[in-house]
């Protein structure tokens, strides 16, 4: 029986091994995609995008708790999916079970503060989810310490470090192992912020064309950021330091790759068509 720190190393070792370069991946003829999707990041939205270029029978949509259940889906079906997307952490069995081939490996990260801000608004929102009762009757700061979800302490860097359920020893290893496992074991973060920008290199690196899209899975808004005090931003901060630091690394590689393969010319082009009638031609 395999536990989350094991699931990782493995995971790592596998994609140190055969993820592509963005570079790489422009000399390959359509890599296999898996996108980690991590919560409140624009990864629904994101998931819709890519999807739509390709066949219906070349995508899968399975997160962690159903591949458990699945293992053998990948060889069950006809045609092994060009296009695997979900909820799956660095720690996830699905990743002992890709075929020994190159593949484009990404995922989104999103601003600490106004991710944790998104979930408990999509969580109070949503009267179906297990955490409802808890996020409606507790305010912000409480729901935080409540400790009821590892989402919103250091969510993003516990996914990419095996820790989502278990701690860390400290905010600095975790912060270590989840930017190192960014840096060798994925082909493209993206932000939430350059969500455009994302696409966009997507764009490049793969030639997808098809990338109108509007927002899907928005938490309605019953708290925004202005309603927060210091101290519960500062609460916020204090939960979330590794990712903080996270974001702010993938953020700085982000705008390289921005720098070096598009023209702003071209980005707010994409954003005006794209608002106008969600049309835009490559």
């Amino acid at each position: 029986m395999h536990n989350d720190t094991e699931y990782f190393q493995q995971a790592c070792g596998f994609l140190t091994q055969w993820v592509l370069t963005p570079e790489q991946a422009l000399q390959n003829q359509s890599p296999r995609l898996v996108f980690s999707h991590v919560p409140k990041t624009g990864g629904t939205t994101l998931e819709t995008i890519v999807a739509k270029n390709y066949r219906l029978s070349d995508v899968l949509h399975l997160n962690a708790p159903e591949f458990k259940q699945y293992p053998d889906i990948l060889s069950l079906k006809k045609n092994p999916p060009r296009f695997i997307c979900g909820h799956h952490p660095l720690h996830s069995p699905l990743y002992q079970h890709l075929p020994q081939e190159p593949l484009f490996h990404f995922t989104m990260l999103r601003e600490p503060v106004a991710r944790v801000l998104s979930y408990y608004n999509y969580v109070r929102g949503k009267t179906d989810h297990p955490l409802h009762q808890q996020a409606y009757t507790l305010r912000l700061a409480e729901f935080v310490e409540s400790g009821v979800t590892p989402e919103l302490n250091n969510g993003q860097a516990r996914r990419f470090s095996g820790y989502l359920h278990q701690s860390p020893a400290d905010d600095e290893t975790l912060f270590i192992t989840a930017c190192d496992a960014l840096q060798n074991c994925f082909s493209l973060v993206g932000t939430t912020a350059c969500f455009d920008e994302t696409l966009l290199l997507l764009h490049r690196f793969l030639g997808f064309t098809d990338l109108f899209y509007q927002r899907r899975n928005q938490s309605r808004q019953t708290l925004s950021r202005d309603d927060l005090t210091d101290s519960e931003l500062e609460l916020i901060a204090h939960y979330n330091q590794a990712d903080a630091q996270l974001y702010h690394y993938t953020e700085n590689r982000l705008n390289d790759y921005i720098l070096t393969y598009l023209k702003e010319s071209d980005i707010k082009r994409f954003a005006e068509a794209n608002s106008q009638n969600h049309q835009w031609s490559a």
